[in-house]
């Protein structure tokens, strides 16, 4: 029996025009949401789900759930990079909710980017840091288009993601060697190797890093540095511990409580942060722990209320222009292609002694 020709139907039209649109190179790695395209095509979203389901069994897409719908690679047409005169900024947070140190150095290289005509563009969001990172940010990426990235507070796989997929980025904090990004950050290994030889000096025997748990480079690294510092110390019976926290007030106290419920509870803490450095000096008052008098403290970052508090902190502080002007070098260097020899951007901050770090009791050296 011969068959009857039959009109294509609005489907088979549809997936031929988003085909065609795709040879084109109108959508290079991403289609528009479905809602911007059943606009752009004048078609209900029943009927383009119909056709993206269509050329996606034909190869031509993928859908990516919950992200958005990828062009296969092999339907991409290779497009010339051309530059943005753009930097994106990929945070966590929103800039301000971050510390005023942090968000000074953000404004500081803003300014430098902008009397060079570059504009710096900002992202952010916990999904791109979360566990579905790998697969958010090949959406965000393709989409804005920018000459460099800019990484702050990012966690491991972030950082493995820009390196194992080329593309320009440099860090605002540390990198593994695993994945060997240009970056600029504190040396936060030396500095709390430092710290723990200042607190054995000052008679303190049982000394504790207490930060946040994390996998961040810096984290680490000041764990080592740390641990280093008391078996570089010559000193006999001094020992350390890493008290990791969840960040949280909570869990900051919980912590705390924890650490201060034994009698071999720690006489000096170095605190990596400076909000839970505050946190733990008002804590420790309510546990009728005086600052220094029965703990002595040391915060390993630097900000301006620490100016504020009584006795003056023990800390780390560091020139915030300075570190802007190194990551702006840094970008500037990765826009123009050139290769980055040195991959290592670290600066180590400057001790202010302050009043939270005191000799330790002479008749309490006797009872490590």
């Amino acid at each position: 029996m011969v068959q009857i020709p039959q009109r294509h139907s609005l489907v088979s039209q549809v997936a031929s025009v988003l085909h065609t649109e795709i040879g084109k190179g109108t959508w290079q790695e991403w289609l528009p949401s479905e809602r911007e395209l059943a606009e752009i095509l004048h078609v209900s979203r029943n009927t383009l789900r119909s056709a993206i389901g269509q050329l996606e069994d034909e190869g031509v897409v993928q859908a990516v759930h919950p992200v958005g719908t990828r062009v296969v690679k092999g339907n991409r047409v290779p497009q010339p990079k051309q530059a943005t005169r753009t930097v994106g900024l990929l945070s966590p947070d929103p800039i301000d909710l971050l510390r005023p140190n942090v968000a000074l150095i953000i404004d500081e290289l803003r300014a430098r980017l902008a009397d060079i005509g570059y504009r710096l563009r900002t992202h952010h969001g916990d999904r791109f840091f979360s566990g579905s990172a790998a697969r958010t940010l090949p959406r965000l990426v393709s989409k804005n288009p920018h000459d460099c990235w800019l990484l702050l507070l990012a966690s491991e796989e972030v950082k493995s993601w820009f390196y194992t997929n080329g593309i320009t980025c440099a860090v605002s904090g540390s990198c593994s060697a695993a994945n060997a990004l240009p970056f600029v950050d504190l040396d936060y290994r030396a500095l709390s190797r430092h710290a723990a030889g200042q607190m054995i000096s000052m008679g303190h025997r049982r000394l504790a890093l207490f930060c946040e748990r994390s996998d961040r480079t810096g984290i680490v690294e000041s764990q080592r540095g740390f641990l280093e510092g008391i078996a570089a110390s010559s000193v006999h019976g001094a020992v350390g511990q890493i008290a990791t926290h969840q960040g949280s007030t909570a869990g900051i106290m919980k912590t705390l409580f924890q650490l201060f419920g034994n009698e071999r509870s720690p006489t000096a803490l170095l605190i990596t942060n400076p909000n839970h450095f505050l946190l733990t000096h008002t804590a420790l008052q309510h546990r009728d722990l005086k600052v220094p008098r029965d703990v002595s403290l040391i915060c390993a970052d630097d900000d301006p209320f620490l100016s504020f508090i009584h006795p003056i902190p023990s800390r780390y502080v560091f020139n915030a222009h300075t570190f802007a002007r190194r990551l702006f070098k840094l970008i500037m260097l990765l826009v123009k292609g050139e290769v980055i020899a040195k991959k290592d951007g670290l600066i180590m901050p400057n001790y202010v002694k302050g009043s939270t770090l005191s000799q330790r009791p002479i008749e309490s050296l006797s009872h490590p």
